[in-house]
């Protein structure tokens, strides 16, 4: 039963320290992804769901993408606003676009 504790314990670590060690890297990705919207305006809760997910996304996992945002989507409607999850969604399908077109042309160099 501590197996699976210890694994998220980690996990979430990890994540942790990865989305705090990139914040201004993540943020910039956010921002490029959020037209019309500042990071520093979005709420706190969507703010810091978006950074995990957008760390997910590009920097921290081999999680799908379609996962990624589902739990991020998640997260949202469950901690946010009524409209959190739509945007979340919105931003972190637009960070998934740009996340592949930059996989792509650095696979293609």
């Amino acid at each position: 039963m501590n197996a699976p504790l210890s694994w998220a314990a980690t996990s979430w670590a990890s994540s942790h320290t990865g989305v705090w060690g990139r914040v201004e890297e993540i943020d910039a990705l956010i921002g490029e992804a959020a037209e019309h919207w500042r990071v520093e305006r979005m709420t706190l809760v969507d703010r810091n769901i978006l950074r995990l997910g957008a760390y997910e996304l590009s920097l921290g996992s081999e999680i799908p993408f379609a996962v990624a945002i589902n739990e991020a989507v998640e997260l949202g409607k469950r901690f946010g606003s009524e409209e959190s999850g739509a945007f979340i969604n919105g931003i972190l399908d637009r960070i998934s676009e740009i996340v592949r077109k930059k996989t792509t042309a650095e696979g293609s160099e």
